[in-house]
């Protein structure tokens, strides 16, 4: 999805006040779906009751926040680490 694509949607979402909420589904189905329920934008708050950000400051940081950190640890690494500690659990 391109950067205009996806602040055309966030555009949608953000400026369709007045119309009843519907749920986003997904194109595919599973056999365990998840414990949480649907998500939904108004769901993730602080303690303070404050959203964690608000649609202006998502497309006002659109840039840092879709920008991919770099990785100190190669993929490779990562999966020998994971294969050593369930290794280690199982001989314990």
């Amino acid at each position: 999805m391109e950067k205009a694509e996806l602040a055309s949607w966030i555009n949608h979402l953000l400026t369709r006040s007045g119309y009843d909420i519907m749920p986003i589904y997904k194109k595919w189905s599973t056999k365990s779906p998840s414990i949480q329920g649907i998500w939904h934008p108004f769901m993730t708050h602080t303690d303070s009751g404050r959203a964690v950000l608000t649609p202006e400051e998502i497309i006002s940081n659109l840039e840092h926040l879709s920008r991919c950190e770099p990785q100190s640890e190669t993929a490779e690494s990562k999966l020998v680490h994971i294969s050593d500690v369930q290794k280690h659990r199982l001989n314990s």
